[in-house]
This record gives structure tokens, sequence and C-alpha cells, in this order.
């Protein structure tokens, strides 16, 4: 399966994420679309910025944060993965 669409989604505030640089570059040199909640716009300045990732049908989610931030995405994007 190629994952073509892919949503990322991080915790409120986060300023920088280990290893998201290199995961942003094969994401990129892969054809992917990235697209992020406007609260990732700082740490994801490539990705397509949405009001809501649950308008888009997206293939693979990435959550950057800890288990609220994990239990947020889950309720939150239960129907958009």
């Amino acid at each position: 399966m190629r994952f073509k669409k892919i949503g990322i989604v991080t915790k409120p505030g986060l300023a920088t994420s280990t290893g998201l640089d290199e995961v942003l570059l094969i994401l990129k040199n892969a054809n992917t679309e990235i697209y992020a909640e406007e609260s990732a716009k700082k740490i994801l300045p490539d990705a397509t910025i949405v009001l809501s990732l649950n308008d888009l049908q997206l293939d693979l989610l990435f959550v950057l944060g800890g288990d609220g931030t994990i239990l947020r995405a889950a309720r939150d994007y239960k129907n958009s993965v």
C-alpha cells in the first residue's frame, strides 16, 4: 500500500520533535501530500495547513505528542483515516 495523503497532529505548543526533519524529507521525496492543523505550522512549514483534518480522507495519521495528544487524535479523527 502506498500512502498518498498523510496528516500530522501535534501537541499544541510543540516547538520541535526529534527526527521530524528526516521523516518530512522522506515523505516529501515519496511525493506524499502532508497536511497539518494550524497549531503545527511552526514545526511543519512545508505542510498544507488546514482548519481540520476531518474533511480529508487520509491514508495515514502521525501523532506527535504524549498520551493526551494520541487520545485526542483517536477521538477527533476516528473517521478520517
